[in-house]
């Protein structure tokens, strides 16, 4: 199954990382606005959760904009993954992000999260609840290394 929605893209593809783009240096124009000198595509890891009948594991997890997040159903129950709070499917996040697909043992459903804010999703039929912090844009901290803005800790 897949979905979509306003600020996010849903699939089932087997690829293992989403791309994002760095800027990697400004400057102030004469007119006062900001050019970019110069943007790098780099690939960010998909970050897994499994769901079982126990719930998410991990519930809680931190991503950069744009990155992609993958859930894994595990064991002989289906399983939905559901945006919404509160058990209510709906609309959980920053810009509308809906999402509700449902996978069996094995299957997997993926989701990219392109705006910043927390977004929230369940299982309809375990009643299990997790949430995704989506972070800013990642960005250069140095010429080497590529950071999260969020939480300061390297991604690459």
């Amino acid at each position: 199954t897949s979905s979509s929605g306003t600020t996010g893209s849903g699939t089932t593809s087997t690829g293992t990382t989403s791309t994002a783009a760095v800027t990697t240096g400004s400057r102030v124009g004469s007119t006062g606005a900001v050019e970019l000198s110069s943007t790098t595509s780099f690939e960010l890891p998909i970050v897994r959760i499994t769901v079982d009948d126990d719930g998410f594991s991990p519930a809680l997890v931190e991503v950069a904009v744009g990155q992609t997040v993958e859930w894994e159903a595990v064991g002989p129950s289906l399983h939905t993954v559901t945006s919404g709070s509160d058990l209510t499917a709906g609309p959980s996040g920053p810009g509308g992000d809906t999402f509700d697909t449902l996978i069996a043992d094995g299957e997997t459903f993926r989701w990219t999260f392109n705006t910043a804010g927390r977004v929230a999703y369940f299982d309809g039929f375990t009643n299990a609840v997790g949430a995704i912090q989506v972070g800013p844009e990642v960005r250069l901290c140095c010429s080497l290394r590529i950071c999260c803005v969020l939480c300061l800790r390297f991604v690459v």
